[in-house]
């Protein structure tokens, strides 16, 4: 795959919140209601705006909260809350399975798509019929990009959300030719907007202001605007190494996204993998405690698989065959992603002791003093009929993520100036995270201490 798409789904968090029987999302239960029917729901991160339910005339993404009051009075500002935005995302992701083969979001309402020039449908047209389906289902405006790197794709994108922010009719800047700028229309109007740089891509990233140039951090940005760089291309123009002077480790990297090259590729991450490991006995097993101690060593298999994809999963489930043929399945969502050995085998032996109970939970008051997984065969009983002897057992790892390795924080001592060595270590060690990791996951912030600056990196 040799080109880029970069899907942007504006309104496609924040519907989420204004839909009805929204999860976890107390605050806005009467957006839906008679009372609030109609009102704009704005999704707030961090305290600036993240996403709206519908356009707001001066109203741009990455406002401060504290004057969304004064910009929409009627609007019904919440919280970012991941948990509410899950099946409305994936909705959105299913939709760019259809279009391509590689699906690579950055966020509920954002995606890259990989594309190859060589196949025969025409690009424009497929994602004309993707935003017929997600305009205004899951969002009310669809931006949608084609470029040959994922930072040219998504700076692009965001040049076309300013300039439809500004009220005007978007146009390419200065002289670029080549480029196609028209409307995705609908049955009800236009539900988005196509961008194809095209031959005229170099020149048309080269005229884009430094503010595009993601991912890099905003101290950077008012450096290039302290010293005369105004534009993408006047930042190509200095080359490596004098970008390697003036910002140190981070120079080399600064100089590849000002060319249009970007951190990493589209990588197929929806829809997601799953890791399945399977134990089959030779005859049926009447002996729960050897079960149990098979699902041990199946647990353990799993979680090599994980370490070995650098993966987490967030969902696990159970799968048992019993003498005669029936199965039995259960499954349970995890509140955040494991792929430690012992926590898994803890998990699957509740989920094979919750089975054998026919969905009850033995751990919650039972009073009993068997282990998890150690359930008398005169008691187990399996969907409600009694069990007998276990043909084979199979462990299902879905949901999968980036490894969840916590929380790492730095803390150099004192707050450094960009301009010295131990500011541009701290600048490149963030640089080299966000291309690694998704704009969410790294975060920087004060410490406790105003003394000192602390950088959380979250996965």
């Amino acid at each position: 795959m040799d080109r880029v798409i970069y899907l942007w789904l504006e309104g496609g968090i924040a519907r989420a919140y204004a839909s009805p029987g929204a999860r976890g999302a107390p605050e806005v239960s009467g957006v839906v209601g008679q009372e609030g029917a109609g009102k704009p729901v704005l999704v707030c991160d961090r305290g600036r705006l993240l996403d709206a339910s519908c356009a707001v005339p001066g109203l741009r993404v990455g406002e401060k909260r504290s004057r969304l009051s004064q910009l929409c009075p009627e609007a019904t500002v919440v919280s970012y809350d991941p948990g509410v935005c899950g099946v409305q995302a994936r909705r959105f992701w299913d939709l760019g399975t259809g279009v391509s083969p590689a699906v690579d979001p950055e966020a509920e309402n954002r995606v890259y798509l990989g594309w190859n020039s060589a196949w025969p449908e025409r690009v424009e047209r497929v994602v004309g019929a993707l935003a017929q389906k997600a305009v205004p289902a899951l969002g009310h405006r669809l931006l949608a990009v084609l470029a040959s790197s994922k930072v040219v794709a998504r700076g692009a994108a965001e040049w076309l959300y300013d300039s439809l922010a500004s009220g005007r009719r978007p146009r390419p800047p200065g002289t670029v030719t080549g480029c196609r700028l028209v409307p995705l229309s609908g049955g009800e109007g236009v539900r988005g907007w196509w961008l194809e740089p095209g031959q005229g891509e170099g020149e048309f990233w080269a005229s884009l202001p430094v503010r595009y140039l993601w991912p890099l951090p905003g101290e950077v940005v008012e450096r290039f605007l302290r010293l005369g760089l105004h534009r993408i291309g006047d930042v190509a123009r200095l080359g490596a190494e004098a970008l390697a002077l003036r910002f140190g480790p981070l120079g080399d990297t600064i100089a590849r996204l000002a060319r249009g090259e970007g951190p990493d590729e589209v990588r197929p991450r929806h829809p997601p993998e799953r890791v399945e490991r399977q134990l089959d006995f030779v005859h049926p097993v009447y002996d729960y405690g050897a079960v149990a101690r098979g699902l041990r060593w199946l647990a353990r298999e799993a979680a090599a698989a994980l370490q070995r994809k650098g993966y987490s999963a967030r969902e696990l489930a159970l799968e048992v065959e019993w003498e005669g043929g029936t199965r039995t399945r259960v499954e349970r969502r995890l509140p955040r992603g494991e792929g430690d050995p012992v926590r898994l085998a803890v998990l699957t032996g509740l989920l094979w002791e919750r089975l054998l109970l026919g969905g009850r939970d033995r751990s919650r008051g039972n009073g009993g003093g068997a282990r998890a997984g150690e359930v008398q065969p005169g008691e187990a009983r399996a969907g409600g009929v009694r069990a007998g002897g276990v043909q084979a057992v199979r462990l299902v790892a879905g949901g999968l993520g980036e490894a969840c390795f916590g929380q790492l924080q730095l803390f150099p001592g004192e707050e450094p100036v960009p301009s010295d060595p131990a500011g541009e270590r701290l600048q490149a060690v963030l640089q080299g995270l966000r291309e690694r990791y998704a704009r969410e996951v790294v975060r920087v912030g004060m410490a406790p201490t105003r003394r000192q600056l602390m950088l959380s990196f979250y996965t």
